[in-house]
């Protein structure tokens, strides 16, 4: 059997050798030339890809510590992918010469080349391409435009979301989405989920006052490989919905059922570990991304019966973390020095008892009443007795999802009232009744640690600017420039007052921040990117891109009440790469220009 098998290997590796053979005697030398530059481009991608998705999130001076592990990793981030990406340039202008040559002689009776030349490049861009490019220019005009060329070539010391980091971003989105090989893509989700695995196990350990890898504590507000937990949650946040997404989704369609088994136990085990640390991490914009992403999967899950059942699995290994980590407190109340509102809700109380309870009685009841093995046979095939048995089944399952729609609605209704009251209360004093006087209803500066007073700076920072800074905005990570530079003596005063000799950097808040930063121009082009690039992939029949989403989703949320960094931003547009990839090789393959990449069904 073993002989059998390797000769059939040895044979299909033969007939493909024998194929690349006959192509590449078929090609022309620009051609030769074309193909050879593209794979060194393709080499250097995968080189910046583990640079970035694996090096990065471990990287630490044991020397210095957590003292200055933030500037020590955007030191790295900035050598290693500015380095990548001058070799990176330095190909593609070569493959970008021979690329054209290639297009004139395979057109050369055609009229209207160029013409043919620009059509044939925008019908390669979609609409989230579009809308990165409009992100580019942002950047490049408002630095263009900014008083302060010299800081922000780089950006804000210890942040550095400067003029080259950004365009080095958007250029790993462009590479990764065109470039990334197709061996290439399993390995890419692989060394994502392993590397966050090993970065959350160990600040999950950390937050219980367990050293695994020796790094000198300097407080609790640091942990793992990452540092400052508002980093490490910027972290969490993009990469944990990846194994969420993977977990629900993944379908396994033409593979063992050992193979499937094993997948879905890795991708659980991964979502369990993400829980775990999200629960524990510390910082309470973690639970905004934990709840919106796990609303958003149930809004999809819902759809599909099979989708359902994995969407109750995951509740079930949420709550099951949950009481693990409440039964770990209840042991070593003294080993968590770090313990926040929601930490304390989930690992503090009887909540994850509860529900845990009610997720495995529905769990119970959806496998008793709602059976995948049935749904996934035909009607056809079924006796008269089950066909009624289905019907019946559809029943429940269109009232679980009408009744689902009106939870998430209620939801929905609840976070738009409770804006709208913080309004009220906030320009008309006392106005509603015995919740006036609680400080989640009155927005001021000390409203959500602080973020009430970034993000009135960040908007003041704006509103204060002439009409054409508005729309181009101050220049990337130009804020604190402006802030204690600026004309503006009086925001200069306010954060002063609210913050003493603390440098502000960013208002704390993604989408104020890059209005400040990038005007108008750039908050268009940043968000229609996210917008349309989560909207997309949610669309996709690849499991991996819907996880893409989720991630992206989970990053957009954090951020309402964080900031771009290197952890976290360099992974997102990795992402972001990744999703766009796949989507574009499932429209390849509607359209018959693509072999099956799968990816993950």
């Amino acid at each position: 059997m073993q002989k059998y098998q390797g000769s059939t290997l040895q044979k299909e590796w033969d007939a493909k050798r024998q194929v690349l053979k006959k192509k590449i005697r078929e090609m022309s030398v620009p051609q030769l030339c074309k193909s050879f530059l593209r794979v060194l481009l393709q080499a250097v991608t995968v080189i910046y890809i583990v640079c970035m998705l694996v090096a990065l999130p471990l990287y630490y001076r044991r020397e210095t510590g957590y003292s200055f592990i933030g500037s020590n990793k955007s030191d790295f981030f900035m050598d290693k992918g500015f380095f990548l990406g001058r070799t990176f340039i330095h190909i593609f202008l070569f493959y970008a010469a021979f690329a054209l040559l290639c297009f004139f002689l395979e057109n050369r009776g055609e009229k209207g080349k160029f013409s043919l030349l620009l059509n044939a490049l925008l019908e390669e861009l979609s609409l989230t391409d579009k809308f990165a490019i409009l992100y580019t220019i942002g950047v490049l005009l408002s630095y263009y435009y900014t008083d302060y060329r010299a800081e922000l070539r780089l950006g804000a010391q210890g942040w550095y979301m400067g003029l080259w980091p950004q365009l080095l971003l958007v250029g790993s989105y462009f590479a990764v989405s065109r470039l990334l090989p197709k061996c290439a893509v399993k390995w890419m989700t692989l060394a994502l989920l392993v590397t966050s695995g090993f970065v959350f196990l160990a600040g999950l350990l950390n937050r219980y006052n367990v050293n695994p890898l020796g790094i000198p504590s300097i407080g609790p507000g640091f942990i793992s490989t990452i540092g400052n937990i508002n980093w490490y949650c910027g972290y969490w946040a993009v990469v944990y919905p990846v194994a969420v997404g993977c977990f629900v989704f993944y379908e396994g369609r033409g593979k063992k059922e050992k193979w499937n088994r094993a997948l879905r136990m890795f991708f659980g085990i991964a979502a369990s570990v993400g829980f775990a640390t999200g629960i524990t991490q510390g910082s309470e914009s973690g639970a905004l991304a934990l709840a919106a992403v796990l609303l958003l999967v149930s809004a999809i899950a819902v759809k599909r019966r099979d989708r359902l059942h994995r969407f109750m699995e995951l509740l079930l290994c949420f709550s099951v973390t949950a009481c693990f980590l409440s039964i770990v407190q209840w042991l070593f109340p003294e080993r968590n020095q770090y313990m926040t509102a929601t930490s304390f809700l989930l690992t503090g109380t009887v909540l994850p008892w509860v529900t845990g309870i009610l997720a495995f009685c529905a769990y119970l009841w959806l496998k008793r009443k709602l059976p995948i093995e049935e749904w996934e046979q035909r009607k056809d095939m079924f006796a008269e007795g089950n066909r009624k048995s289905e019907a019946k089944a559809e029943r429940y399952e269109r009232g679980i999802r009408r009744g689902w729609y009106i939870c998430l609605f209620l939801i929905g209704m609840t976070v738009v009232s409770y804006i709208a009251l913080l309004i009220i209360n906030t320009l008309y004093p006392g106005s509603i009744g015995a919740l006036s006087d609680n400080p989640l209803f009155i927005f001021n500066r000390e409203w959500g640690s602080n973020r009430g007073g970034t993000w009135k700076a960040g908007v003041r920072a704006w509103t204060s600017l002439d009409s054409l800074h508005k729309v181009v905005g101050i220049g990337p990570d130009g804020m604190a420039e402006y802030i204690y530079k600026g004309p503006d003596s009086g925001l200069l005063d306010m954060v002063r007052a609210q913050f003493g000799n603390s440098r502000l950097t960013n208002a704390h808040g993604e989408w104020i921040t890059i209005l400040a930063n990038l005007g108008l121009i750039g908050l268009a082009g940043f968000a229609g990117m996210m917008i349309s690039a989560v909207l997309r992939f949610l669309r996709a029949k690849t499991a991996l891109c819907m996880a893409c989403a989720l991630a992206l989703f989970g990053y957009t949320m954090n951020n309402v009440f964080s900031f771009q960094q290197v952890m976290n931003v360099s992974q997102m547009f990795m992402i972001l790469g990744l999703g766009e990839w796949l989507k574009r090789k499932e429209m390849e393959q509607e359209n018959g220009r693509y072999e099956n990449p799968d990816c993950g069904r």
